[in-house]
């Protein structure tokens, strides 16, 4: 019941707080200023890197063709990750954080299941999952393709912090293959095939990270803070929730300012056979401040969370 409510809540004021959000940074991604690298052996990061050479198109949310390059076990055959990681630069302060990211795989050459992403509150030194984070497949090639992490704890779709639109987070579920459509692999790329549905490959994704730093879960007492995770396909236009990470069971806290965070990760030992096609790419950084709502706006969202409780009795 918690999960739901939250959900229209959060929502909700993501809507009323939209036309008010006020940017306080953008980045194109062409060079490596102010972000720091945080690497296991094994991967690399090209800031700068034009992706027309592979035959992917301009991001959606920016004009240009250069972004981020993020590689990862290339070619040792052990799991690594990587993040690149920015400073917010303000606290206690509502925000949103939103990224355009491209997962390429090899498909005839054996694709190696590798997973993209980002997050908020790294520390700047740990793993690329240090904080509150999101990483998704390109290939669909896991049992879990939509992971939310705390730290570097994945939280398993039975703690019900996953939306309440989703019945698994596999790209199997109706809510994600809806969104994500099979793609077939750009042209110059000389591959031949296309990804399944449900599947975030060879597509722009805008990724984006809405956060409270003063927010829990509607009737708890919990530790406050929370991160909303949503994806957008550029493909069909289709939005989807992933869930929410907050503080609520104690068990593991963690920080949602600080730092965001964008990360690349092969979480298997397996080596694509052509590590040249196995990438991801991230582009046009931007991050807003989001006004807390006006009491009007919480007395009308109230009257709505009374009246869907009124439903769900019924």
């Amino acid at each position: 019941m918690n999960s739901i409510y939250y959900t229209i809540i959060s929502s909700s004021l993501l809507l009323c707080s939209q036309a008010h959000a006020t940017v306080v940074y953008s980045d194109d991604l062409s060079t490596n200023a102010g972000f720091t690298v945080v690497a296991d052996a094994d991967t690399s990061a090209i800031f700068g890197y034009d992706y027309s050479a592979d035959g992917i198109p301009s991001a959606p949310n920016g004009t240009g063709t250069t972004g981020l390059k993020l590689q990862a076990n290339i070619a040792n055959g052990v799991a690594s990750e990587i993040a690149a990681v920015h400073a917010l630069g303000f606290s206690n302060t509502p925000y949103r954080v939103k990224f355009d990211a491209w997962i390429n795989y090899s498909i005839a050459g054996g694709s190696s299941t590798e997973f993209i992403g980002g997050g908020v509150g790294h520390n700047g030194t740990g793993t690329g999952r240090n904080g509150a984070s999101i990483l998704a497949t390109g290939d669909g090639g896991s049992s879990r393709d939509y992971r939310l992490y705390k730290d570097d704890s994945e939280q398993f779709f039975a703690s019900g912090i996953y939306s309440s639109t989703l019945t698994s987070n596999n790209g199997s579920d109706l809510a994600l293959s809806s969104a994500f459509l099979a793609k077939a692999a750009p042209g110059a790329q000389g591959q031949v095939g296309t990804s399944d549905a449900g599947d975030m490959g060879f597509e722009w994704v805008t990724f984006q990270i809405d956060v409270d730093p003063n927010g829990s879960i509607a009737g708890t007492t919990a530790d406050k803070g929370t991160a909303t995770f949503t994806l957008t396909s550029s493909a069909s236009g289709n939005s989807v929730v992933i869930g929410t990470i907050d503080n609520s069971d104690g068990s593991s806290l963690v920080d949602v300012e600080g730092n965001f965070s964008l990360i690349y990760a092969d979480l298997f030992s397996s080596v694509a056979g052509d590590t040249n096609l196995q990438f991801g790419l991230y582009d046009n950084v931007v991050i807003e401040t989001v006004p807390e709502p006006s009491s009007s706006i919480m007395i009308a969202l109230a009257a709505m969370l009374v009246g869907t409780h009124r439903k769900r009795s019924q």
